[in-house]
């Protein structure tokens, strides 16, 4: 009733196929396999969308970073300024009375942003020293 190398055995119209049993290792696979041995790794289409996509999301990330330093650059460097240069005898507090002296600003807070606008740890100023004075406006 066995009919050649697979084993096919028929009882009239139904018939059942056997295949050989796999000959199995007594060692573990990971065993088996050579160290630093890699399988190879199979691309697929989906594979590659989702790396072309991961990649120009990082490019879109980066792009929108530098755009962004850049306009608070220009945002910075368009501040309308006046620049003073210093005379002798004139102190920080001297100038800035007189140049915002209708602003209706408190004068303590100006001369702390006059400080940090040109980089000053104290109000001294030196003969010819040119100074920044931020333009209000209202």
């Amino acid at each position: 009733m066995s009919d050649g190398a697979h084993g096919r055995i028929g009882c009239g119209r139904a018939s059942v196929q056997h295949r050989p049993a796999r000959a199995t290792s007594a060692v573990p696979a990971a065993a088996s396999s050579r160290r630093g041995a890699r399988r190879p790794v199979r691309r697929t289409a989906r594979a590659h969308r989702l790396a072309r996509l991961l990649v120009l999301i990082a490019v879109v990330c980066v792009l929108a970073w530098g755009g962004a330093r850049v306009a608070i650059a220009q945002t910075e460097a368009a501040a309308p300024v006046t620049i003073h240069r210093v005379l002798a005898g004139e102190t920080l507090w001297g100038i800035v009375d007189r140049h915002y002296d209708d602003s209706g600003m408190d004068i303590r807070r100006v001369i702390q942003d006059v400080m940090e606008v040109n980089g000053l740890s104290d109000a001294a100023l030196r003969p010819g020293q040119t100074i920044e004075l931020p333009v209000v406006l209202e």
